[in-house]
């Protein structure tokens, strides 16, 4: 059994993940909105992004309880595995939902458990 101070510690560095995922999510999301608003200019980049970030959204559901080890070893071959998707998916010829998803790569790889 852990410490207490080692379970606070562990507890502390939860939250500060969640705070950042939300807050990636959030900046994610602002960015989706605006392509949609100009479509005339985005096209489908938008709703591409969105489709995305709603995929990523599920994966990243982070169970009460999980420990920050479990939760990336669950994550990052699930976002591996999306990515993987989206580079052979037509429907995104530029890359835009590829975009969203490495960006949840790009952030999980920087936490250790």
């Amino acid at each position: 059994m852990k410490a207490w101070w080692q379970r606070y510690l562990d507890w502390r560095q939860r939250q500060y993940c969640r705070r950042q995922l939300a807050r990636a999510f959030a900046q994610q999301l602002d960015s989706a909105r605006h392509k949609e608003e100009q479509a005339w200019h985005w096209g489908r980049c938008g709703a591409i992004e969105r489709q995305a970030l709603a995929r990523c959204q599920v994966l990243l559901a982070w169970p009460r309880g999980e420990s920050l080890g479990d939760f990336l070893a669950r994550c990052r071959p699930a976002l591996a595995a999306l990515a993987q998707d989206y580079r052979l998916d037509p429907s995104d010829p530029d890359g835009y939902g590829l975009g969203t998803v490495r960006h949840f790569e790009r952030l999980l790889e920087g936490w250790q458990p």
